[in-house]
This record gives structure tokens, C-alpha cells and sequence, in this order.
């Protein structure tokens, strides 16, 4: 007898931007248009890349993921920041000034977008101290980061994001199973705190008052890696977390990657030394 799906997982890998649509109680995650970043989403082994390229060769943007018609089932009631943990980056466009997103300008800011309900759980993953998130000083965004963090209460703060779904389809006589739906915007190669700020800068555009967006990491101290885990109880693996880079192996993405750089090889050891900690891209909630 087939398992009934009962819970999804939409795990979300990289720099994007979600936020509420209160007109609809929606959650809406933006990728904004960083050069060598795929934007990429589907379960492992048959992931894609969704934005794709036109005739010409050019990157199509401007792809739309509407997951709201699919029978997921979130939160029922409306919305609000504080449904979102501390342990996941977040920050107010009030307090910042950046403007909110630029959502008149989609089709030339951002490689797409995906559209869900409103979760049930917001739950972070690959989490680290909130102390090893080191900006540089001058960032508003980086203090009001780290101030939201503490003053919800958490002592972490994760570089993914896992929202928890359940699927009205499901009857609550089969035999559970879960779903693990992918989403990234990540490179096919390892990036070090250089290459997160400039992609943090590629970023800025996104919002109708770009400098605002000032964050930049400070790159006098470079994060310990944080190893990919799982949750058992949650239905995820070690596979689950892992970024683009780490999972280059996997042939889909392989596929997608075929036409990347060559990765960037330490001289000391001879290998790659991909940097994943909470402060390299990052998946930010902006209320």
C-alpha cells in the first residue's frame, strides 16, 4: 500500500527575501538577481533550474512558483512577524528604512519568486551563535538582525529556513510520510565572507531604497563550517541541508552546474572548503 503524504517540508537554501502579503496572508519569497547563483527548486534527484534561459541564452526572469493550489495546509489564521522565531534573520523594513521589496520592478529585479500559504512553523537550520554573526559595525541591517534575534529570546540564528506544512489530501489513517520540497538561490561553488558581501551587494536592488540594504559581514574572521544534520522528527536527513555546493555531486545538480566555474581548490590541502555558517547567504524575513 503507497504512503500517504501528510507533511511537507519546504526547506529554503540561500539569499532570499520572504515576507507576508497581507492582502492575501501568503508567504512570498523573492530571489533577487545575483550573477552566478541558480535558482533552483524540486525534490532531490529531479531538481530544476527555474528560471532557465531564453533562445538568445539569457536568464529568463521574473519566474512565478504558486504553491498555494496544491492542498498545503498552514497556519489558518493571519500572519505576523511574530509567528517567525528569532533564530531565523529577519529584520523590519520600518526600522531600516530600506523601503520594502520592489515589487514594481519584478520582472527586472528578481529571477522569481514562490508564493505559499502561510506556515504552521517556521524552523531554522544549520543554526550557530548568535555571536558568530559578525557585520560590520556600520550596518543598521546588521544590528537590527541581531537585536531581533536576542530580543525573541534566542541564543541562534540558522543560514536556512524550514517551513512546515500539512497536506489536506492526506487522511489521518494511512501511514504518514513526509515530503521535502527544495528551494535554493546558491552558486555551484563555495563562497567565503568576500564573496557573501558581494552578493549581499548584488542584492541591494531588490528594495525600493537599495543602500538602505546596507549589510556586509566583517571579513577579519572567517565562520567554522557548520555541518548539514537532519531532524528525524521533522522527517529531514543530512542531505536535506546541505547547499548547492555540497550536494555537487547529486546529478541533477550536476547537470545545472555543468557550466560553472571550476571550484576554487585550498592550496594548503588540496580540497574545497566551502564556508556555511548562519552569516554566509542567509534566507532573511523582512516585515
Amino acid at each position: 500500500m503507497p504512503l500517504s503524504i501528510q507533511n511537507v517540508n519546504v526547506l529554503i537554501h540561500g539569499l532570499f527575501f520572504m515576507t507576508l502579503n497581507p492582502a492575501t496572508n501568503f508567504l512570498e519569497i523573492f530571489a533577487p538577481v545575483i550573477p552566478g547563483h541558480h535558482f533552483i527548486g524540486g525534490v532531490r534527484g529531479i531538481r530544476t533550474d527555474l528560471a532557465g534561459k531564453d533562445a538568445t541564452g539569457k536568464e529568463v526572469t521574473g519566474k512565478i512558483v504558486d504553491l498555494t493550489q496544491i492542498n498545503l495546509t498552514g497556519k489558518r489564521s493571519a500572519g505576523t512577524i511574530d509567528d517567525v522565531p528569532g533564530s531565523v534573520l529577519q529584520f523590519l523594513s520600518s526600522e531600516t528604512g530600506v523601503g520594502g521589496i520592489d515589487t514594481g520592478n519584478f520582472l527586472t529585479k528578481f529571477k522569481g519568486k514562490i508564493v505559499l500559504p502561510w506556515p504552521k512553523q517556521f524552523i531554522s537550520i544549520r543554526n550557530d551563535t548568535v555571536d558568530k554573526f559578525r557585520y560590520k559595525g556600520t550596518s543598521a541591517i546588521g544590528t537590527k538582525v541581531e537585536l531581533a534575534s536576542r530580543r525573541k529570546g534566542n541564543a541562534q540564528l540558522g543560514v536556512g529556513v524550514l517551513l512546515r506544512y500539512t497536506l489536506d489530501a492526506a487522511s489521518s489513517s494511512d501511514l504518514a510520510s513526509v515530503l521535502n520540497l527544495h528551494f535554493y538561490l546558491q552558486p555551484g561553488h563555495p563562497h567565503k565572507i568576500p564573496e557573501v558581501n558581494q552578493d549581499l551587494r548584488a542584492a541591494k536592488p531588490a528594495f525600493t531604497i537599495p543602500d538602505r540594504f546596507d549589510l556586509e559581514l566583517d571579513e577579519g574572521t572567517e565562520p567554522d563550517p557548520i555541518d548539514p544534520g537532519g531532524d528525524a522528527g521533522l522527517g529531514t536527513t543530512e542531505e536535506d541541508e546541505k547547499s548547492v555546493d555540497e550536494d555537487i555531486d547529486s546529478p541533477d545538480i550536476k547537470l545545472i552546474c555543468a557550466n560553472d566555474p571550476p571550484m576554487v581548490m585550498e592550496p594548503q590541502t588540496g580540497t574545497t572548503q566551502p564556508a556555511v555558517s548562519p552569516i554566509n547567504c542567509p534566507t532573511f524575513f523582512v516585515g
